[in-house]
């Protein structure tokens, strides 16, 4: 029997109540106003540009320093009013509001794992018609488990501090509308992404392996290259 399975279970759920948890908080309280999110449900809309519309009421996507977190944070709470979930649901691919891409994690696999996540994370689209996604190192998850097997409050203490790590350094993936399994990018797909580059890529190179992966290391790399639409 997999004894590791229920507990990898767990992981996932509590990492999802944790996200939930950290995106409230930082939720800000300001008047509502009228926004427009824009949604796909399949692969063939989104490769063809055909958009959904739903209107719903929500806060002003801040424009300062830290514009784009905040407005992450307020997109996937817009996401979850019950209008939006009524019409949106699980079935939207992907979703946009102002400039803000985000994809459905449900819809999305990588390698042996096997779904990404339960919830949306952000996207930045490239001009090739592909995208970055920015999330945790879910391949980490799996490993997690196995503290879980020690039981006890020691086992559920580490449990939680390891899921806590792993969900504080996002990394990249690489997302091809048209195929439902994504990859990280690292080492060689960062080097086809930065073709033509090689001054970029020996940067890279250069940095410490444990810390040039995390999304922080990446997206800069590849906005220096102007790949971003």
């Amino acid at each position: 029997m997999n004894y590791s399975l229920p507990f990898f279970r767990l992981s996932a759920v509590l990492t999802f109540v944790f996200n939930a948890f950290i995106m409230k908080a930082e939720a800000p309280d300001t008047v509502l106003l009228p926004h427009v999110i824009q949604y796909c449900i399949s692969h063939e809309d989104l490769i063809n540009n055909r958009w959904s519309e739903l209107q719903v009421d929500g806060p002003a996507f801040v424009k300062d320093a830290n514009g784009e977190k905040k407005a992450t944070t307020e997109l996937y709470f817009l996401l979850q009013k019950k209008s939006v979930r009524k019409e949106i649901g699980k079935k939207a691919l992907a979703v946009k509001c102002d400039s803000t891409f985000m994809l459905n994690l449900r819809s999305l696999r990588i390698g042996l794992v096997g779904a990404m996540g339960r919830d949306f994370a952000r996207a930045y689209p490239l001009k090739d018609g592909r995208y970055v996604i920015t999330y945790y190192d879910v391949s980490k998850m799996g490993g997690v488990s196995s503290m879980g097997v020690m039981g006890g409050l020691m086992g559920a203490t580490m449990m939680l501090a390891a899921i806590e790590n792993i969900r504080s350094n996002y990394v990249c993936y690489l997302f091809t509308p048209g195929v439902n399994k994504v990859v990280r990018i690292k080492n060689d797909v960062l080097k086809e992404l930065l073709v033509g580059h090689d001054d970029l890529f020996d940067e890279y190179s250069k940095i410490d392996r444990y810390e040039r992966n995390f999304e922080g290391i990446i997206l800069p790399l590849l906005k220096r290259a102007n790949l971003f639409r």
